[in-house]
């Protein structure tokens, strides 16, 4: 989702500077830098709805989640979503 949309009033050079494996064009490639096309992504507009797990410490050595919400409710929530949306795709 992250590479899906970027909101246009986002600044690109602030959004950058806190990445700490981006590679700016022309500089020396480093181990793990990567860039992303982010005017192209801006300019997309893809909406988009972010359902994640949920626990504690994302993206931290302690993370956790909840395993009931993680592994029970959140997959069927995301399985009747888009139920719901093919059907009202196919009744247009």
């Amino acid at each position: 989702m992250s590479y899906l949309q970027i909101n246009h009033n986002t600044d690109l050079t602030a959004l950058t500077a806190n990445m700490p494996v981006w590679q700016d064009a022309g500089t020396a490639s480093r181990p793990g830098a990567y860039s992303l096309p982010l005017e192209a992504i801006q300019q997309l507009g893809v909406p988009v709805f972010n359902w994640g797990v949920h626990g504690r410490g994302a993206h931290q050595r302690n993370e956790s989640v909840q395993m009931s919400y993680s592994f029970g409710a959140l997959p069927q929530l995301l399985y009747e979503t888009i139920e719901q949306l093919a059907l009202s795709i196919s009744l247009k």
